[in-house]
């Protein structure tokens, strides 16, 4: 990329940690609307189909201990990065997750946030519907 190195890694570290994080939990919201319609009689018939799918994933997590494992670049040009969590570290943020969110503000705090986030695409969605 005529951006460097730098950026490729950058991009491709932050690409991995993505799909980690979705991984571990994500959240998704799908709308699907089909309309179809017909005008006209026999071979004067004509169809209208309209077709829309709205999807959203959000993942919010946090990755303590992901590193770039390997780096190689393709052919092309292109970086790929594998990124990989510590196993001991995952196991670590699973327990003090649990530990944590067992009746204190902070679980309280997380529900509204992901309330807010499905207002928030709902909202989006009338605005599409419209």
């Amino acid at each position: 990329t005529p951006a460097g190195m730098s950026f490729q890694r950058t991009q491709a570290l932050g690409n991995g940690r993505d799909e980690l994080a979705r991984q571990l939990e994500v959240k998704v919201t799908n709308m699907l609307k089909d309309f179809t319609q017909v005008t006209g009689v026999g071979t004067a018939a004509t169809v209208d189909k309209v077709a829309s799918n709205v999807s959203k994933q959000v993942a919010s997590q946090t990755l303590a201990g992901s590193k770039q494992k390997a780096m190689w670049i393709a052919e092309d040009g292109e970086l790929y990065i594998l990124v990989v969590l510590d196993p001991n570290a995952v196991k670590k943020e699973t327990e003090n997750a649990v530990k944590s969110s067992f009746k204190n503000d902070g679980a309280l705090w997380q529900q509204f946030q992901a309330k807010k986030a499905q207002d928030e695409l709902s909202a989006e969605i009338d605005k599409m519907v419209k």
